[in-house]
């Protein structure tokens, strides 16, 4: 195993995905009955911005470091924003200094150690030695924490279901390997079937054409890169290019803010939270068309879209479902509506759609 997150900690990936597990886990703590946290690949806990590592690739300043100035201090956003970020925020200030530039963003076993109570408990695998060590001199001790230095499958299929009956099993692979979305997919299938009542949360990459597509969304860069799978080493794009050896093509702007991009038909559709939709060629990233209002009437778009039968589906936050004509040619079809507030990407499974709104589960299928 030769990746290390040192290189790309703090950047908007973990910003994503650690808002996310906090938000989680202060919903675990809402009952008094202790749970679970597994992290399948833990990393070292703890990272320096300022180390040679990190200076190396600067991720972080994309990342995190769009959250606070140069002196180290917040930049403040709405209030709705801010309250959704509190958490996450104050586990970077407990491993800062007041006053001073950042310098260490938390892995997630960080973050979950400030989240647990004293009768919760952590399971950390790494498989990386070195930074398995680093892993163990972080967590110094710490009576609620199992490490582990194992397959990341196995620690899965080892410890579902655990006594607590509770959870929030975070499986975050390096796809390192060419089989590497496979294996984290049955990871994510094995682990359920055997913990079906935990929380469960897979780091995934959009893929299309032989391509995989990694975007981020945080205005104003907002860029996406298509890049071939199997790509090894330092890829970067020198500040004149575009596309290089293995990044076929990207763009700065393209990005989506809250809603994953959606690979359909040929298409590459772009949703933003504003409910514009755009529509580029996979392969070449060349605009098939550009961005489309979908409805005037409609307040934003969290969710992401999805596909069916020559169809794409975009759900707003109103619970109005568009329907959108797939191919060149964009064309809203029909609205469906749920009345109430839905912000949770819909999922599919076993043949049925499952939509969860403010106060109702729905599964959609056939009869």
């Amino acid at each position: 195993m030769n990746y290390r997150h040192i290189y790309h900690a703090g950047n908007h990936a973990d910003v994503l995905k650690h808002i996310v597990m906090m938000r989680a886990l202060l919903h675990l703590k809402k009952k008094d009955k202790p749970f679970l946290f597994l992290d399948a690949h833990a990393g070292t806990g703890l990272y320096a911005l300022w180390g040679d590592e990190a200076l190396k690739t600067l991720e972080w300043q994309d990342g995190v470091g769009r959250f606070y100035d140069p002196s180290g201090r917040a930049v403040p956003l709405d209030s709705e924003c801010e309250s959704l970020l509190e958490p996450w925020r104050q586990v970077i200030a407990a491993v800062n200094s007041t006053g001073q530039p950042l310098s260490h963003y938390p892995g997630s076993p960080g973050f979950a150690l400030q989240a647990a109570r004293e009768s919760d408990r952590l399971l950390l695998n790494e498989l990386h030695p070195e930074d398995h060590d680093r892993l163990t001199s972080f967590i110094a001790g710490d009576k609620r924490v199992m490490l582990s230095e194992d397959d990341a499958a196995v620690v899965v299929k080892a410890h579902l279901p655990p006594p607590e009956r509770r959870g929030f099993i975070l499986i975050d692979p390096p796809y390192e390997r060419e089989d590497e979305a496979r294996r984290a997919v049955k990871m994510l299938r094995d682990g359920h079937r055997r913990f079906a009542t935990g929380a469960f949360a897979l780091w995934y990459p959009v893929t299309g054409d032989g391509l995989v597509f990694v975007t981020g969304g945080y205005p104003p860069v907002r860029p996406i890169y298509a890049i071939r799978a199997g790509a090894t080493g330092d890829i970067s794009l020198k500040p004149d290019q575009t596309g290089n050896d293995y990044i076929v093509w990207s763009n700065p702007t393209l990005g989506p803010f809250h809603p994953s991009a959606l690979v359909y038909g040929g298409c590459y559709y772009t949703l933003l939270d504003r409910g514009l939709l755009s529509c580029n060629d996979p392969g070449t990233g060349k605009e098939i068309y550009p961005r489309q209002r979908i409805s005037v009437d409609a307040t934003g778009f969290t969710a992401s879209p999805w596909a069916y039968n020559g169809k794409v589906f975009a759900m707003s936050e109103d619970g109005d479902t568009y329907v959108i004509q797939a191919g060149a040619e964009f064309k809203v079809l029909g609205k469906n509506s749920l009345e109430e507030m839905t912000l949770a990407s819909p999922a599919v499974a076993n043949g049925s759609l499952i939509v969860r709104t403010a106060s109702k589960l729905y599964r959609i299928g056939r009869p």
